[in-house]
C-alpha cells in the first residue's frame, strides 16, 4: 500500500509515446485556430464599416504580424549581439562587438529570473565561502600560534622541573660529601657547572662554561668544562681587562649575543676557543666579587633571558663554595695563631 507522500511524488524518468505527442501538438494547432477565428470575428464587429472598403480583416492581421515579426527579429540579433563576445559580423567587414553584456542571459524570460535567482545564490555562496576561508585562515594562525604559545610554556615549564631536580640534586651531593668528610670542593665545582648547561632553553650541546675565582686584583679560571687545557690555563684578567674583567670591574651581570661585534672587549685576549655569544655573571657577597662565572655558546644570541635568571642560581652555588674556600683559610689562620700564642 503506498503512503500519501508517495502518491504525491512526480514520477521521474516516463517520456511520452509519439502519438501523444502528436496527440498534443495537434491539439494546441485546434486550440490556435480557434483563438484566431474568435480574434477574426471580434476584429470584423469592430471595424468601422467605412474602413471595409480600404482595409480588410486580414490585411491588419498581415501587418500586426509583421509588425511582431520584425519585433522579434530585432529582439533576437539583439540578444545574440548582447550576448556574444565576438566581433559582429555584418556580412561585408567585422566590427568591434560593443554590446557585450557580461550579465546578459540569453534566454526565455522564465528562465532568465531562475539563471538571475541562481546567480545571486551563487555570488552569496562565493562571498560565504571567501568569508569562511577568512575565518579559517585566521583560526589556523590564531591555532599555530597557541602552539606556538604552549611549546614555549612546555619548554619553560621542562626547563624548570630539570632546574629543580638539578637544585635537589646537588644540595643532596653536596650534604653527602661533606658528611662523608671528603673533599667535596672539586666534585661540587664539576657538578655545578655541569648542571648549569643542562637547564637552558637554547640547545645546551654547544656550550661551555669557566669559572673564574679573584686572586688578588686577578681573575684565574678555577674550574671549566668544554674549555681548552690551554686556555684555561694562561687566561689571567685584571679588573677591567676583557670580558671576564669587565664584570669584575662593574659587579653587574652582562650578556653579548655577539662577540664579533665588540671586539674591543676582547681584541688578541680572547680565548682560542671558538664561541660566538657570551654571558657573565659576577659571584658577589655583600661588595666583595669573589669570582666571575661565563657561560659561552657556539652560536649567535644563544641564550634567552631566562637563561639568564637561570644561571644566577648556580652562580650563587659557585659562591657558596668560595665562601667556603674563605672560611676555611680563616680557621686554619686562627688555628696557628693560637698554636703560637
Amino acid at each position: 500500500m503506498m503512503t500519501p507522500a508517495a502518491d504525491n511524488e512526480p514520477r521521474r524518468g516516463t517520456r511520452l509515446t509519439a502519438w501523444k505527442v502528436l496527440v498534443c501538438y495537434g491539439c494546441a494547432g485546434l486550440f490556435t485556430m480557434l483563438v484566431l477565428a474568435t480574434l477574426v470575428g471580434a476584429v470584423s464587429a469592430l471595424i468601422p464599416e467605412s474602413w471595409s472598403e480600404k482595409i480588410t480583416v486580414w490585411q491588419l492581421f498581415m501587418y500586426a504580424g509583421l509588425f511582431f515579426s520584425i519585433l522579434l527579429f530585432s529582439k533576437f540579433i539583439g540578444d545574440l549581439w548582447r550576448g556574444s563576445g565576438e566581433d559582429l559580423k555584418l556580412g561585408f567587414t567585422d566590427l568591434p562587438n560593443p554590446f557585450y553584456d557580461e550579465e546578459f542571459i540569453k534566454a526565455p524570460l522564465h528562465l532568465q529570473k531562475q539563471i538571475s535567482k541562481l546567480q545571486k545564490e551563487l555570488q552569496i555562496a562565493q562571498e560565504e565561502r571567501k568569508r569562511a576561508t577568512s575565518i579559517g585562515r585566521d583560526l589556523n594562525a590564531q591555532a599555530l600560534k597557541q602552539e606556538q604559545i604552549i611549546a614555549s610554556l612546555s619548554k619553560k615549564l621542562t626547563v624548570l622541573t630539570r632546574h629543580h631536580d638539578n637544585g635537589r640534586r646537588l644540595v643532596g651531593s653536596a650534604a653527602y660529601l661533606l658528611y662523608k668528610e671528603e673533599d667535596w670542593r672539586s666534585e661540587m665545582m664539576n657538578n655545578i657547572l655541569a648542571e648549569a648547561i643542562t637547564c637552558l632553553e637554547k640547545d645546551q650541546s654547544d656550550k661551555s662554561v669557566a669559572l673564574f675565582k679573584t686572586h688578588g686584583d686577578e681573575l684565574r679560571i678555577e674550574h671549566y668544562i668544554r674549555l681548552s687545557a690551554r686556555s684555561a690555563r694562561r687566561a689571567r684578567f685584571k679588573k677591567g681587562e676583557g670580558f671576564a674583567g669587565m664584570i669584575m670591574e662593574s659587579s653587574k651581570e652582562e650578556y653579548i649575543s655577539d662577540v664579533s661585534l665588540y671586539s674591543e672587549i676582547f681584541g688578541d685576549i680572547k680565548p682560542s676557543d671558538d664561541y660566538k655569544s657570551i654571558v657573565g655573571l659576577p659571584i658577589r657577597v655583600d661588595d666583595d666579587i669573589l669570582g666571575v662565572l661565563c657561560v659561552q655558546s657556539e652560536v649567535v644570541d644563544g641564550f634567552t633571558s631566562q637563561d639568564l635568571r637561570t644561571l644566577r642560581f648556580y652562580a650563587h652555588a659557585c659562591a657558596l663554595i668560595f665562601v667556603y674556600d674563605i672560611m676555611v683559610t680563616k680557621m686554619s689562620t686562627e688555628g696557628v695563631e693560637r698554636d703560637d700564642n
